[in-house]
């Protein structure tokens, strides 16, 4: 599960630090690193907060999670919401 205070709180400082006239404009995410983290991802992607403006889309990397039910969820469920980078 996805501790809410710290995400918001690294997306700020990305979002305070990073340089604003970056070519490249997206969120890389180091996980979820299992399954049962997957709704957690879910859900802080579809509402980040007031920091959502500075990406211009999201990349997930993870290595660890084997289940392509657990991944083909977390895609259907990102794909119904339009404001999603």
């Amino acid at each position: 599960m996805i501790n809410r205070v710290q995400w918001d709180n690294a997306l700020k400082w990305i979002q305070e630090h990073a340089d604003k006239e970056r070519a490249d404009r997206a969120l890389r995410v180091l996980g979820p690193t299992f399954s049962g983290s997957v709704p957690s991802v879910a859900r802080a992607l579809v509402d980040p907060g007031g920091q959502a403006g500075s990406f211009a889309n999201v990349l997930l990397y993870t290595g660890t999670i084997h289940g392509c039910s657990s991944l083909r969820w977390l895609d259907d469920e990102l794909h119904k919401w339009d404001h999603v980078p």
